[in-house]
C-alpha cells in the first residue's frame, strides 16, 4: 500500500497528483486500522490468526463484527461504493502506468482477499479460492447478514460507477468510475445461495480476468494516443486518433466492448456468468438493476469510441511509438480475443453441485 501511495504522487509538479496521493493515504490509513479492528476481533472469536478458522462457542457476534471490518477495508482497497472517495481522483492523477496497475493488479488482488475471507468462513477452515463450498451452519450464521450488506454495496457501485462514468470528459476519470462499477459487479459474486447449496467464486475469477486485461489495455491505448503529454486523456482530445493510429484504436475498442460487456467478448462473459449466478440465487431484482446500469455504462463507453473513430484528429499528436508499450497493448487485446473464443481454459463458473462438491485444497495460511 506504501509503495502504491508513492506511485500515485509520482507527478509531484502537478496538484492534482498530490492531491490524490494525500487523499489516497488518508483515506488508506484509515481503512487498514479498520481492517486490522477486524483481524483483531476475528482473533478473539477463533482464537487464531489463521482465514477460517472455526469460530469459537458464543463468539458470532465478534466473528460478524470482524468480518465486517475486514470485508469493508478490502472494499476500500477495490473501490466498493461507500468506499470509493479515493478512485477517480487517484486514477486521474496518477501516471497512466500507475492507474493500469491499480486498476488491474490492485483490484484482482483485493478480490482476491475478499474471496479468502468468504470462502474461509463459509467452510470454517483455509480453502482453495477456486473451491466451490458449502457453508457450514456457524460461518453461514455469520455471512447471512454480512452478505446483505455486501449487496448492499455492490448495487450501490453499479448505479453510481455506471451512471456517474456518463458525465466524465476525461478518459481516466471515466476508467476511474467505470473501475467502480465493475468493482460492483464482481461483489455480486458473494451473493448467498439458498441453503445446502455451494458457493463458488468461479465466476468472479472469470469476471476479474477480463476486467484486469482490459483495463491495462486500454489505459496503455489511451497513454499512446495522447502521444507524450502524459495528462492529456480529454474525450475531445481522442477525436479521430483510430484513423491516425489504427492498431491502438482498434485494441482501444475492443476493450471498450468488453467493459460494456458487449457480445461475444470477454466482459460479456464475465457479466453473464456472474448475473447468471445471481438469477439462479433467486436474485432476479438484483440482476436486472445490474442489467439497467451495464446499458448506462455501455452509453459512457459508446461516447469514447465515436471520439475515436469520428473524422479525422484536431490536431496533430505524435503516437507512442514504444515498442513496450505498442506490444502490451497487442497482446492484451489478443488475450482477450483469445480467452472470448477460448473461455474454457478458465476455471468453471458454474457452481458444482452440492451432492458433489469438490474437496478443497489447502490454501496458503496467514500466520
Amino acid at each position: 500500500a506504501l509503495a502504491i501511495y508513492a506511485l500515485v504522487g509520482l507527478r509531484r509538479q502537478r496538484a492534482e497528483s498530490n492531491e490524490a496521493m494525500l487523499k489516497y493515504f488518508v483515506m488508506g490509513a484509515v481503512f487498514s486500522g479498520v481492517f486490522l479492528y477486524g483481524t483483531a476481533l476475528m482473533y478473539g472469536a477463533t482464537g487464531s490468526t489463521k482465514f477460517g478458522a472455526e469460530i469459537l462457542p458464543g463468539r458470532d457476534l465478534y466473528a460478524l463484527l470482524g468480518a465486517a471490518l475486514m470485508a469493508a477495508g478490502l472494499l476500500f482497497k477495490v473501490g466498493s461504493v461507500p468506499f470509493h472517495a479515493w478512485a477517480p481522483d487517484a486514477y486521474t492523477g496518477a501516471p497512466v502506468a500507475v492507474t493500469g496497475l491499480m486498476g488491474a493488479i490492485i483490484k484482482v488482488g483485493g478480490f482476491a482477499g475478499l474471496g479468502a475471507l468468504w470462502l474461509g468462513i463459509a467452510a470454517g477452515k483455509p480453502v482453495a479460492l477456486d473451491a466451490a463450498i458449502i457453508p457450514s451452519a456457524s460461518g453461514r450464521a455469520v455471512l447471512e447478514p454480512l452478505s446483505i450488506l455486501i449487496v448492499i454495496a455492490a448495487i450501490l457501485s453499479l448505479v453510481v460507477g455506471n451512471f456517474a462514468a456518463l458525465k466524465q470528459t476525461s478518459v481516466r476519470r471515466l476508467i476511474g468510475f467505470s473501475a467502480i462499477a465493475h468493482a460492483g459487479y464482481m461483489t455480486l459474486a458473494f451473493v448467498l445461495p439458498a441453503a445446502g447449496e455451494a458457493i463458488d467464486l468461479r465466476a468472479l475469477w472469470l469476471y476479474a480476468v477480463g476486467y484486469a486485461l482490459a483495463t491495462a489495455g486500454a489505459l496503455s491505448a489511451v497513454a499512446a494516443l495522447a502521444g507524450t503529454d502524459d495528462a492529456k486523456d480529454d474525450l475531445a482530445g481522442l477525436h479521430g486518433r483510430g484513423r491516425q493510429a489504427p492498431v491502438y484504436g482498434f485494441a482501444l475498442t475492443i476493450f471498450l466492448a468488453s467493459f460494456a460487456g458487449l457480445p461475444p467478448t470477454l466482459g460479456f462473459l464475465g457479466k453473464f456468468a456472474v448475473l447468471g449466478q445471481v438469477v439462479s440465487y433467486g436474485g432476479w431484482l438484483i440482476a436486472l438493476v445490474g442489467l439497467i446500469a451495464a446499458v448506462a455504462g455501455a452509453g459512457a463507453y459508446l461516447r469514447l469510441v465515436v471520439q475515436l473513430w469520428a473524422g479525422t484528429p484536431r490536431d496533430e499528436v505524435a503516437v507512442g511509438t514504444q515498442t513496450l508499450t505498442r506490444w502490451g497493448v497487442v497482446v492484451a487485446a489478443v488475450l482477450v480475443i483469445a480467452l472470448t473464443a477460448l473461455p474454457s481454459v478458465l476455471p468453471q463458473t458454474r457452481p458444482a453441485p452440492a451432492a458433489s462438491v469438490p474437496a478443497a485444497a489447502p490454501a496458503a495460511v496467514v500466520e
